[in-house]
């Protein structure tokens, strides 16, 4: 038996457009584009970043300003993302007061 994070069922259905709220207007395509077409797009985009980033981690760039510069490029021209703010310090999680449960 093999296990599964993500069913194939699922990614199928993902992968042909025909999942839940996949529309064009779900996604506020503008007229006369259609969603595949943007998701190309936007692929191509994130994988000049990481172009970008794994050229700059060859180079032994500061890995954690490189790190940053890729993650504010990726999610502001990927995912527009408008609202991201970069701290000095790394943050961590286990010093919010937010707790995570694990999932058994």
């Amino acid at each position: 038996m093999k296990a599964a994070f993500l069913p194939a069922e699922w990614l199928a259905n993902i992968a042909s457009l025909k999942a839940p709220q996949q529309s064009v207007t779900d996604y506020g395509v503008p007229r006369g584009l259609n969603l595949r077409d943007e998701l190309g797009r936007y692929w191509r985009i994130a994988e000049a970043h990481w172009a970008d980033f794994a050229a700059a981690r060859a180079r032994a760039e500061d890995s954690q300003a490189l790190a940053r510069r890729f993650m504010v490029n990726l999610f502001r021209d990927v995912f527009a993302a408008s609202d991201i703010q970069t701290h000095a310090e790394p943050h961590s999680l286990a010093s919010t007061t937010t707790r995570y449960r694990q999932c058994p």
